[in-house]
Parts: C-alpha cells; structure tokens; sequence
C-alpha cells in the first residue's frame, strides 16, 4: 500500500523527471517556454486594426457677401437630429495600432436604412487603391455595378438602392498607419 507522503513524492519525482528528460535536443519545459515565446511574438507581430466611423451634415450658410458657403458639421449623440433632405459624410478611418502589416484588408459598411446612397461619392484617401463593391440585397452579394430587372432585362441597380459598400485594399496597412475613406448619403 502507497501512503500519501510517498504517492507525492514519486509524483513529484515523476514532474522533475519530465522536465529534465530531453526531447530533441532540449528539456521539454524549455520547450515548452521556447514555443510559448514563438506563440507570444508572432501574436505581438500582428496587425491590430481600430476603425473609427464619424457622421458630419452639411450646412449651408450665406455669407456677408450673399455667397453660399458650405461646412460640414460634425454630429454626436446631442446633435443627431436630422430631416430629410440633409446630406450626410460619412468617414471610415482605419488605423494599424500593430507591428505587423495588414494585407488584404476589407471594409464593408451599411448604408443606414433610413438613407439613400449618392452615386459616385465614395472617395479613397490619398495613396489609397481598393476595389470598390456595392450590395443591393443587404450584403448578401456585391459587384462593382449591381443589376436589376427591369420588364425583363437587366439594368443598372440606382445608387438610392445601395444596402452595403465594400473597399477591398490592394496593398497592405503598414504598422501605424492610418487609411480613410468617405461617402455621403441623403437622408430619405
């Protein structure tokens, strides 16, 4: 019979042992540490990717001059109200917060329901190059002209009936950069 005391001691024995005994080259808990150091370093040589999302309205205001001035207005939860009729920008900024670069990165955004998507306002920022998709049925599919039927044949889908745009990036997100792209929309 193994008392206690004894049944500890052969497994601590049985630990060291493990430790101790080399497997190609190495005691497997330096092994053991080496890998979980690999694991470590590649996940800190990630990308990590923070994106920002910001909404202005445009207004427009007459000047001294009796000229037409146009500003956009940032908006946040106190300033949110908005009618029908207002035009909407909205921003997408994307930053690397990692050591690694991002290659094939890829945004998709819903246009809000209760607004129509202005043809041809999606705009890359400088030195930007992405592939430009659009949805019409709600993300399920995207092309970069999406066709309806009309009476039977096929015709381009009106930019008013966008559910979703993608950017797909052609290069990679260098470690602390930041890409930005922007859209507008008219409220229905």
């Amino acid at each position: 019979m193994i008392k206690r005391k004894n049944f500890y001691a052969i497994g601590a024995a049985l630990a060291t042992a493990v430790v101790l005994v080399p497997f190609n080259g190495a005691p497997l808990l330096a092994q053991a540490v080496n890998q979980s150091g690999k694991i470590a370093q590649a996940v800190l040589a990630q990308p990590r990717m923070q994106l920002q999302l910001t909404v202005a309205k445009q207004v427009r205001r007459t000047n001294a001059k009796g000229q037409v001035e146009i500003h956009w207005q940032a908006l946040d939860t106190e300033q949110a109200a908005v009618v029908p009729g207002n035009l909407l920008r909205y921003q997408i900024t994307a930053t690397n917060t990692g050591k690694g670069s991002a290659k094939g990165f890829v945004i998709t955004q819903p246009i809000p329901r209760a607004t129509k998507f202005m043809g041809n306002s999606l705009t890359l920022g400088p030195d930007v190059q992405g592939n430009i998709t659009y949805s019409i049925d709600q993300g399920k599919t995207f092309s970069t002209r999406p066709m309806i039927q009309v009476k039977g044949k096929p015709q381009a889908a009106p930019a008013a009936s966008y559910t979703h745009l993608r950017i797909r990036l052609n290069q990679a997100i260098k470690s602390q950069s930041t890409i930005a792209a922007q859209y507008q929309v008219r409220v229905k």
